[in-house]
C-alpha cells in the first residue's frame, strides 16, 4: 500500500506543485482579510476540526490498515471533508501555512523522501505513520494565526485607506482582465514579474493622484487657494 501511494505522489508531484503555486499567487494574505472574513474562517476551522475528530473517533481499520466506516454518520462526514478540501487548503495557504509535511519511508522499505499533502491524503494517514492528531495540531496552529490577527482585521476593516487600496488593486488589474477578454493570457502576465511591476506602477500613480487631490482640497478649505484656481494659476502664483 505504501508503494502504491508513493507512486501517486510521484506522478502528481509536479501538477500538485503548480496548482498550489497558482492558487497562492491569486490569493490574498490573511492580513488582508476583513474582520468578518477572519471570523468566518475561524468558525470554519472549528467545524472542520470537530468533524475530523468525530470521524476518526468512530472509524475502524481492517487488517490491511484501510478505513472501515461503520456508520452512516462517518460516511457523511467523510463526504463533507472531501467537499471541503479546496476550502481548507485555501485557508492554510492564505495563512502562509503549508499543507504539506515531509514523509520519510521506513528504512526497510527504502522509498523516496516526499512532501506529503496532509489533506490530499487525509484518509491514508495510517500508511504514512501519521495520526489524526498531527492534522489537528496543524489546524490549531493555523487558527492561532487568524486569532492573533483578528484585532488588526477589525482596525483595517474600518480604515478607508484599506478599501481604497483594494479599489486601486482592482483598477490596476483592469488591463490584464482586458487581455483575458481578448483570449490572451492576461492572468499569466499579471502574476509574472513584469505584470507585478506594472501593477505596482499603476497603484503608485493612483495613490499619488489621490494624495495630490486630497492636498488640493485641503488647501481650498483652509483658503490658501481658491476653488476656481487652476493648477497653472497656482504654479504662476508661487513663482514656479
Amino acid at each position: 500500500m505504501v508503494g502504491y501511494y508513493d507512486c501517486i505522489l510521484l506522478n502528481d508531484q509536479t501538477l500538485l506543485t503548480l496548482r498550489l503555486v497558482l492558487r497562492i499567487r491569486r490569493m490574498s494574505s490573511y492580513k488582508e482579510l476583513t474582520f468578518w472574513q477572519n471570523r468566518k474562517t475561524q468558525k470554519f476551522l472549528d467545524v472542520y476540526r470537530e468533524k475530523l475528530k468525530t470521524y476518526f473517533t468512530n472509524i475502524e481499520y481492517d487488517f490491511n490498515g484501510d478505513i472501515i466506516e461503520p456508520t452512516h454518520e462517518t460516511t457523511q462526514i467523510r463526504t463533507w471533508l472531501n467537499i471541503s478540501l479546496e476550502e481548507i487548503e485555501e485557508v492554510f495557504l492564505t495563512a502562509g501555512h503549508s499543507t504539506r509535511v515531509t514523509h520519510y519511508s521506513a528504512p526497510a522499505v527504502g522509498g523516496p523522501i516526499l512532501p506529503l499533502d496532509i489533506f490530499q491524503n487525509l484518509f491514508q494517514l495510517q500508511h504514512y505513520d501519521m495520526v489524526p492528531q498531527d492534522v489537528i495540531d496543524q489546524l490549531d496552529q493555523v487558527k492561532g494565526r487568524y486569532q492573533k490577527d483578528y484585532s488588526a482585521s477589525v482596525v483595517r476593516t474600518f480604515n478607508p485607506l484599506f478599501w481604497l487600496g483594494k479599489l486601486f488593486s482592482i483598477v490596476a488589474s483592469i488591463p490584464f482582465r482586458f487581455l483575458n477578454s481578448l483570449g490572451l493570457p492576461g492572468s499569466k502576465v499579471e502574476h509574472s514579474s513584469i505584470g507585478k511591476f506594472i501593477k505596482t506602477i499603476i497603484t503608485f500613480l493612483l495613490w499619488l493622484i489621490t494624495t495630490l487631490v486630497a492636498i488640493w482640497e485641503f488647501l481650498v478649505i483652509v483658503g490658501v487657494i481658491k476653488s476656481t484656481d487652476t493648477l497653472l494659476v497656482v504654479i504662476k502664483r508661487v513663482g514656479l
